[in-house]
């Protein structure tokens, strides 16, 4: 991008400190302030930047009501963007970006009734992430697996988001 200092045109690189981070903290955000937990529960973490296994293994350890409450939950995977070559847009560089959020839960019901409202609300906040740099976000894809874990089926719903973000 070409700045102005002095009188004078310079050439800038946009910069990226803090993206993966910034961008991560928005989509955490708008999914904490606006999707709902089916379950109410107060004071109960639910949203995770990953699987978290040593707490599901205590939680297996201690009893099946105590495992049951673990779900739903979800889990914002770190932001990710490829090493595609950068596109040098007027003032911008943009970069493409990727995120993917997964749902865990222990009933078909809330894990379609979850996926909705985070599609809905990612749609809903298009202001806000570009305000963040981060435009045309768009699900790319949804991938869906179960299993078993001491005798309670989990589903899981994986949603993958592509944007593009502009460095300023």
């Amino acid at each position: 991008m070409v700045k102005e200092v002095a009188g004078q045109a310079y050439l800038a690189l946009a910069t990226y400190e803090g993206i993966y981070s910034k961008l991560w903290n928005a989509i955490y955000e708008v999914i904490q302030d606006n999707v709902n937990d089916p379950k109410n529960r107060t004071d109960f973490k639910w949203i995770w930047s990953a699987y978290p296994t040593h707490e599901i293994n205590e939680a297996e350890n201690s009893s099946f009501d105590e495992l049951k409450n673990f779900y739903p939950l979800i889990v914002i995977s770190p932001v990710e963007s490829s090493y595609e070559p950068l596109v040098l847009n007027g003032a911008t560089i943009d970069r493409t970006i990727r995120f993917s959020i997964e749902i865990y839960s222990d009933s078909l019901a809330n894990l379609d009734k979850l996926a909705d409202s985070i599609d809905e609300q990612i749609r809903a906040h298009k202001d806000y992430f570009a305000a963040r740099g981060l435009t045309s976000i768009a699900l790319q894809s949804t991938e869906f697996a179960n299993f078993t874990r001491s005798g309670l089926v989990i589903y899981v719903k994986v949603m993958r988001y592509r944007g593009v973000y502009s460095g300023a």
